[in-house]
């Protein structure tokens, strides 16, 4: 037992000399401190089994959105040997290297990334155990493990490839770490060092922790050797960073981690933002994949020059304090609405919502722990007990993180890595109660109960402006992918509804009424989103492809047109209009324009095999039969397994009358379709 735990178990009141029954308790528990362990890792494991189990019966269980759709890109990047490339990170990268280092150990899909994350979270609930066993009373400690093994909104961002999960693990592990060295050698130091440098790549604020570890080591350490200790704290982190910082210096500017700063500091604090969530400013999409683009676009033409990834933090930083030179009263009451937001019950959801997924998974319903719940319990604690480093230290880890947080916008997953400070402080309450009981410190108590109130009334403040906008909007992408029209056109509606002027809603709601085969209502969804945003290239794209399969040439030739002249139009977009314009002249007969636009596009993207076909389509008809065939071998050639491809090669080998390539060609056909009647029949007429 070490002299920690023999000063906590020394406060329980003895009467008549006889041990209280707390007092035996909490004995008992130091006894069997592995069993208890070991009882909160179960605790943990069934939880997170029992929610796995019901949230994987949901619609968007295990399907990325928007932010996990991002990361899975970076993932298969980092497989295929493409990214980050020769670019400077702009999000933290350690998350894409977790999912695709998992499954390179152990593959599956994205059930699997879930599950590895559960086990982290019930090892970090064993961890939340072992740290408040440092220096809380045993019953605290198990109340602190219990908290982590329950936290609804915890374990449903398990479920979720996000990195918000780990990141809270990584505070865990930083304090845990951190507690050890205070009376260790610099080796612990070391290790919360790394730790946090490891969290940092995971989620940036979490460097704010490094001067609070420092400056606790050199306060609250035990024996010589305390800057000893700062240095190798500073050293493990440093040493996390290098990489990073090494990637983004061979890639040609000097960042230590990201160059997202300045970004993420004007979305959360520029004019346009009223709400104190995320609201992307105006020309910039509510996409990862884009916002970097978007950024640095918008920079370089407000500087008139290209800009570093740096020179774009920079200007972005820069713009965000002359806005707020100029309306220093607004800026004030957004951070003061955005720490209402950050104490408040809701969790704030981004593209993942925790109310909506507890309105069907049932298991969050039970009354688990809640952050409404921890800070009531903390800000008790903080009146009754009796104050320790370690106390300290989580009092600053919630403020720090609020801080950091608060400075920029507040949603569920950023104020997360709070959530291990505030356990601590809240699991501390017993020992405070015993305390206040035992010296008859009533004054206290009834602080402690008006500070609760306090907490609480904060806690229920009506400060979110609520917005379902973004949820609507993918659970209709999840309806349309799981083939529920309806339900897909009903959240389509309802995003419309809070957000008339939400054209990309408006380009999905066309895309479902075209399924459904309403097609006039089908035209006039894709036309209101270009008069929506009549600069967005993505909405003229949409429409010219609708009007293209349906026919109406003419007007598709325009819609497209539209597209490419537009700077906005995102390279994805542009290749896409491209191709289907190529195809529009084509079926209007302008073989000649058609010709020309898709020479010039492989002779940018040789790889592209749907550019080959459509050239050997214009060629067909332009009765050029020689550079017909090479266009659609070469089609094949980069997509052998396109059945599209190889059978327009078949039937043009069938209709020249070469019998023995276009049965090798339908044979090949049929390896890859043995249903297809149609090639069957070829095959058996041309005698093969």
């Amino acid at each position: 037992m070490n002299s920690s735990h023999e000063q906590i178990l020394s406060a329980p009141e003895e009467r008549g000399g006889q041990p209280t029954g707390l007092a035996r308790l909490e004995a008992a528990l130091i006894r069997h401190r592995g069993r208890v362990l070991l009882f909160v890792l179960l605790v943990a494991a069934v939880f997170r089994a029992v929610y796995f189990a019901q949230v994987s019966r949901t619609l968007g269980f295990a399907r990325p959105m928007v932010d996990a759709m991002d990361y899975e890109r970076m993932a298969r990047g980092i497989v295929e040997g493409s990214w980050p490339g020769d670019s400077v990170f702009f999000v933290d990268p350690l998350y894409a290297y977790w999912i695709a280092g998992w499954r390179g150990l152990f593959g599956g899909g994205t059930s699997g990334i879930l599950v590895g994350q559960m086990i982290v979270g019930t090892i970090g609930a064993g961890a939340m155990f072992v740290l408040a066993s440092r220096f809380l009373r045993p019953a605290g400690a198990l109340m602190a493990g219990l908290f982590a093994a329950t936290y609804g909104a915890l374990v449903f961002f398990e479920a979720l490839e996000l990195k918000t999960s780990l990141a809270v693990f990584g505070v865990t592990g930083f304090l845990l770490a951190l507690v050890k060295a205070r009376r260790s050698a610099n080796a612990w130091s070391f290790v919360a060092g790394v730790v946090l440098g490891a969290g940092t790549l995971l989620r940036g604020n979490l460097l704010a922790l490094g001067p609070l570890g420092a400056l606790w080591l050199v306060f609250a350490g035990e024996g010589k050797g305390r800057w000893k200790r700062v240095a190798a704290l500073c050293a493990g982190t440093l040493l996390a960073l290098a990489p990073a910082t090494v990637h983004n210096l061979r890639a040609g500017d000097l960042v230590l981690t990201t160059s997202n700063l300045g970004a993420n500091l004007y979305t959360g604090n520029g004019a346009h933002n009223t709400t104190g969530s995320y609201v992307p400013p105006p020309g910039v999409r509510a996409s990862p994949v884009f916002e970097e683009e978007d950024f640095r676009r918008l920079a370089e033409e407000a500087e008139g020059r290209e800009l570093a990834p740096s020179e774009v933090s920079r200007h972005w930083v820069a713009r965000t304090l002359a806005e707020a030179r100029e309306d220093p009263g607004r800026v004030a009451q957004l951070l003061g609405k955005k720490a209402l937001l950050f104490l408040n019950a809701v969790e704030i959801p981004d593209n993942e919502s925790y109310g909506k997924t507890r309105e069907e998974v049932a298991i969050l319903r039970a009354p688990l722990p809640n952050f409404a719940l921890l800070l009531v319990l903390a800000a008790a604690a903080v009146a009754l007990i009796r104050w320790r480093p370690e106390h300290v230290l989580a009092l600053g880890v919630f403020c720090i993180v609020g801080l950091t947080v608060t400075v920029f916008f507040v949603n569920a997953r950023f104020r997360m890595t709070a959530v291990p400070g505030l356990i601590l402080l809240a699991a501390a309450l017993p020992e405070g109660i015993a305390r206040v009981v035992s010296e008859r410190r009533f004054v206290r108590g009834a602080l402690a109960v008006v500070l609760a109130a306090l907490a609480l009334r904060v806690t229920t403040l009506d400060v979110y402006d609520v917005s379902t906008t973004m949820l609507d909007y993918n659970d209709a992408v999840l309806a349309l992918e799981a083939g529920d029209l309806d339900r897909s056109l009903r959240s389509l509606e309802r995003a419309i509804d809070e957000e008339p002027k939400n054209w990309r809603a408006e380009i999905l709601r066309g895309d479902v009424l075209r399924r459904q085969g309403d097609f006039v209502a089908a035209r006039r969804a894709f036309e209101h989103a270009t008069q929506l945003a009549p600069r967005a290239g993505e909405a003229w794209v949409e429409f010219g492809l609708f009007l293209s399969v349906r026919g109406e040439l003419w007007d598709a030739e325009q819609a497209l047109t539209k597209a490419l002249r537009l700077e906005s139009t995102d390279p994805v977009d542009r290749e896409r209009a491209t191709l289907q314009l190529a195809d529009v002249e084509r079926r209007m007969e302008k073989l000649e324009a058609a010709r020309s636009r898709l020479q010039a596009f492989l002779a940018e993207r040789p790889r592209r095999a749907q550019g080959w076909y459509l050239l050997g389509r214009v060629e067909l008809d332009a009765h050029e039969a020689e550079t017909a065939e090479a266009a659609l071998r070469r089609a094949v050639e980069l997509k052998p397994k396109s059945t599209r491809f190889r059978a327009e090669l078949a039937d043009f080998l069938r209709r020249t009358g070469r019998r023995e390539e276009a049965r090798e060609q339908y044979r090949a056909l049929l390896e890859l379709d043995p249903t297809n009647e149609s090639w069957q029949l070829f095959l058996t007429t041309l005698g093969g």
